[in-house]
């Protein structure tokens, strides 16, 4: 072969290797370097409006939505087509308000079904067929509530309310792995569970070991290196497939905030605006109090936000996507 077809195939090969390269770390760079030409690929968009206050993805680029203490579920396409998905009253009438919800990698949904008198977490096909999948929870229910509820790759449920963290076996014992009270709680893909304290985040390891991953423990919006980084009092966390956590919160009580804890174990500020519901680019675009976060398998960010316009109460779903 002559050398100048070897240069030829050897610039190609490089060529090749640069642009997958490129192409794998593009998110992350536009969470890491978030310049103007940069903020124009990351983009904010309203997928309903109304009052929906927690939300999880449904492939596709659709979400379920749910309306705490409600008792019907809402799928939305990407479209923004809103369609009844589930309501309980017609397949458990002695069970009929809703609350928490979350997905598997299969497409099923998980929320909790209470009354007065009895709780439990349903698995809902995505046909939208209900049966029990964690049963007898009141008394979990009834001392604390149980505000957020997600899944692990092995069927296991976490739950939090006001007096712990818990992890209920399908079929099996329900366990306190700590006595943390917090709003917020998220699995990553090794199985970790992440913690939003009050303003720095933690993980429990499948093993039990409890870590501070990202904060100082000091009040504040100072982005960098995780044990340097500082955050505000942390509403909600989301993890993403690709390693990285989000983080909500509100500074000086008028300030919304979404910030990244990136796998280079960086923190960056991806959002920050004035109460408001403005669409477009990140760089101009303003949101409400974020809450209930959440990612799909495509890496978009899904949030209810409270508030956006200053005015009654309201909760829009928003979507923050990566170009």
């Amino acid at each position: 072969m002559k050398k100048g077809t070897l240069y030829t195939l050897a610039l190609l090969l490089l060529s090749v290797f640069i642009i997958d390269g490129c192409k794998k770390d593009l998110a992350l760079k536009k969470l890491n370097t978030l310049t103007d030409s940069a903020a124009h690929h990351i983009t904010v968009s309203t997928m309903t409006t109304g009052y929906y206050n927690l939300v999880a993805p449904g492939g596709n680029g659709s979400v379920y939505i749910l309306r705490g203490y409600a008792d019907t579920i809402y799928k939305v396409d990407s479209a923004g087509n809103k369609t009844v998905f589930y309501t309980p009253a017609a397949v458990d009438t002695a069970v009929n308000m809703l609350t928490a919800l979350t997905t598997d990698s299969s497409g099923n949904v998980y929320t909790l079904s209470f009354s007065k008198l009895a709780a439990k977490i349903i698995k809902i096909s995505p046909a939208g067929s209900a049966t029990t999948y964690i049963d007898n929870l009141v008394a979990y229910k009834n001392a604390g509530g149980i505000i957020n509820i997600v899944i692990d790759n092995s069927g296991n449920i976490y739950f939090a309310n006001y007096n712990g963290i818990y992890k209920a076996v399908p079929g099996g014992a329900i366990s306190q792995i700590s006595t943390e009270q917090t709003a917020s709680i998220a699995i990553d893909d090794a199985g970790d569970l992440i913690i939003a304290h009050d303003n720095t985040i933690g993980k429990i390891t499948p093993g039990g070991t409890e870590t501070i991953i990202a904060g100082t423990g000091s009040y504040g919006s100072a982005d960098g290196p995780v044990a340097t980084a500082t955050f505000n009092i942390i509403h909600e966390i989301a993890c993403d497939n690709k390693g990285n956590i989000f983080v909500s919160e509100v500074k000086n009580g008028n300030t919304n905030q979404i910030r990244v804890i990136t796998n280079a174990n960086k923190v960056y500020t991806l959002i920050s605006s004035l109460t408001g519901h403005v669409d477009g680019p990140i760089s101009i675009a303003k949101i409400g109090t974020p809450s209930f976060l959440v990612t799909d398998a495509a890496g978009n960010l899904y949030f209810s936000e409270g508030n956006n316009d200053g005015g009654p109460a309201s909760n829009d779903i928003r979507k923050i996507t990566f170009k």
